[in-house]
């Protein structure tokens, strides 16, 4: 894997360069990429990490390097297969519906870009439970969280009550094929952002507030890459059912007593329905005990 970054002392501290080597392996299809994530002169470096092909590492962004990579991928413009961005912290992060995302340095804000060419089916949503089932298995990996982390509908990673990560995924069809994926992870690892409580978001966590141990964003961006790369070749070799079977035994609201609000952009959210959750569809719906109507948009209140 090739490692590109415009500060290496960042990107060092995640990804070492072996034996402190740096070189130019930069091509003209990778310049336009740096030239879109990076505000200076980049360096680039190799790295053993396997599965992923490129990895764009920047201290500050600018903008939101989900939205970066949706925006060159709509411009068929030809981005390498398996390759991630991350940044300490930046500017237009943001969640579902465009919600804010808060950045803080220490935290993991984590893009990637795949070439997928299956056929459509549901696998967009596949990418969704991807993200989020990769977020938890990562966090099972921490011996103080083990079995804490759950996923609340339908993005949403909490820690008992509080929201310790977020996932966003899209994808683009060309003919009867998804040919680009993009997953957005938004994962507090070293520091706690400050948010305005809702009902939906009443509490923020992170991995150290949690645990006994401090462990660094660079530390657990590790595990949760290798999580994805295992979930990324479960879903494309053997079918979304196999990802939709991890989400459902990963979920927060299975058996819970929930209502379910609108979520209108800029209207204020008002109560639409209430009960305890009996089953999640394969389209990731939701069916309460008291109504075969299924529920596919909204957002969650725990009771």
């Amino acid at each position: 894997m090739i490692i590109l970054t415009d500060n290496i002392d960042f990107a060092g501290s995640y990804f070492r360069p072996p034996d402190n080597s740096v070189n130019n392996y930069g091509t003209p299809l990778t310049g336009l990429l740096e030239k879109k994530f990076f505000l200076f002169d980049s360096s680039s470096y190799q790295y053993e990490l396997p599965f992923w092909k490129y990895g764009f590492i920047t201290k500050y962004a600018e903008e939101s390097q989900f939205d970066a990579l949706m925006e060159l991928s709509g411009q068929k413009i030809q981005i390498p297969d398996k390759i991630f961005c991350m940044a300490d912290s930046g500017k237009k992060f943001h969640g579902f519906r465009n919600r804010k995302w808060e950045s803080h340095t220490g935290n993991i804000h984590l893009s990637c870009y795949f070439k997928p060419y299956v056929s459509p089916g549901f696998v967009g949503l596949g990418f969704t439970m991807l993200a989020a089932v990769s977020v938890v298995e990562t966090l099972n990996e921490i011996p103080q969280l083990n079995g804490m982390a759950k996923i609340k509908w339908v993005n949403d990673i909490l820690i008992g009550s509080s929201k310790i990560c977020g996932v966003i995924a899209q994808t683009q069809i060309q003919g009867d094929k998804v040919t680009d994926a993009v997953i957005g992870i938004g994962l507090n690892v070293e520091s706690v952002p400050k948010i305005q409580p809702t009902s939906f978001v009443p509490t923020a966590t992170s991995v150290n507030k949690e645990s006994s141990q401090n462990y660094s964003a660079g530390y657990i961006s590790h595990i949760l890459l290798k999580k994805i790369s295992e979930n990324y070749n479960l879903l494309i070799n053997e079918g979304v059912q196999s990802i939709l079977k991890k989400y459902k035994e990963n979920s927060l609201i299975m058996g819970r007593k929930i209502s379910i609000w609108t979520d209108p952009h800029q209207a204020s959210p008002v109560p639409i329905r209430s009960g305890i959750v009996k089953s999640i569809g394969d389209y990731l719906e939701i069916y309460l005990e008291n109504s075969n109507t299924p529920i596919t948009d909204g957002r969650i209140v725990l009771e």
